[in-house]
């Protein structure tokens, strides 16, 4: 081959070569673009799909756990007692100290106050609940002279939150060294949420020249005697024991009456339903109790 020629060979290789190139490009590109489809991961998204909440969220604060407390530290009892430990959020439970060096009198009780005391309902709601620790601390104070240690506990062993009365109920005891047993009873405490003042006995029963003492006492003792109305009940509740201030509960559709007699334990309380009574009650305070 002379020269011309071979030049003119090997431009027809290039040729040739690039057609090839060319050729193969494209028959090779589909497969790698549909092999690109198979193999390659979407992105995720990070939007909600639909139709569906996102992540929920932290509540805007804890919840307060009840406060848990025990009974005062070296308290002894005669009688069988089971204190409260918890109360409700709102509430929390606190042990009361006084002492009276000079007459060896010591009483500690414990009682329910509303926390941080801010809001006008904490106020008096702690207002009536020092008042009555005063009257209980008062009241077992012993004489002037008396040489016996004296002791008052009072444990807090019912609470009950309604939207009308708050109602507190204590087991109390007092002791002096040298007596022959301790003195016992129940007491009563009850607020009025709305009125934010204390609810006295005096306050839901009422008596009148045709509502007499003498009759609720026979009306609770033949109830609790099992008699009918024409009998005549013997022993039980007796009128001077209905004082203003007498200790009382509104519980499960009863009057439970607690009249504290000297060593009265649960045997000396009353109860009888509330609708035997009801013409012995303020309407207007009972609807607070809930009857």
């Amino acid at each position: 081959m002379n020269k011309g020629q071979i030049q003119d060979h090997r431009q027809r290789m290039d040729f040739m070569r690039r057609s090839m190139r060319l050729l193969l490009l494209g028959l090779l590109a589909p497969l790698a673009f549909w092999a690109c489809r198979t193999t390659a991961k979407p992105a995720e998204s990070t939007s909600p799909a639909p139709g569906k909440a996102g992540a929920m969220t932290a509540p805007v604060g804890p919840m307060t756990a009840p406060v848990k407390l025990t009974a005062p530290v070296g308290a002894t009892t005669a009688l069988p007692v089971t204190p409260i430990n918890e109360l409700p959020n709102k509430y929390t439970l606190v042990t009361r100290v006084e002492k009276d060096a000079a007459r060896h009198y010591t009483a500690t009780l414990m009682v329910p106050v509303a926390q941080g005391a801010l809001a006008a309902d904490d106020q008096a709601f702690n207002a009536v609940v020092d008042a009555f620790v005063r009257r209980q601390v008062e009241a077992a104070r012993p004489d002037a002279g008396t040489a016996g240690a004296t002791t008052l506990e009072v444990w807090l062993i019912g609470f009950n939150v309604s939207t009308g009365v708050i109602q507190s109920l204590f087991r109390e005891q007092s002791y002096t060294e040298g007596a022959a047993h301790y003195n016992h009873g129940f007491l009563t405490l009850h607020y009025d949420v709305v009125g934010r003042q204390r609810v006295r006995f005096a306050d839901l029963v009422l008596f009148s020249a045709s509502q007499t003492k003498q009759a609720l006492c026979d009306l609770i003792n033949r109830h609790e005697q099992g008699l009918d109305a024409g009998e005549t009940p013997v022993g039980g509740l007796t009128p001077d024991g209905l004082v203003p201030d007498l200790d009382f509960e509104v519980r499960g559709g009863n009057l439970v009456i607690y009249p504290n007699h000297c060593c009265a334990d649960e045997g000396k309380t009353h109860v009888v339903p509330l609708k035997l009574v009801q013409a012995f009650l303020d309407p207007a305070v009972a609807k607070k109790f809930g009857s």
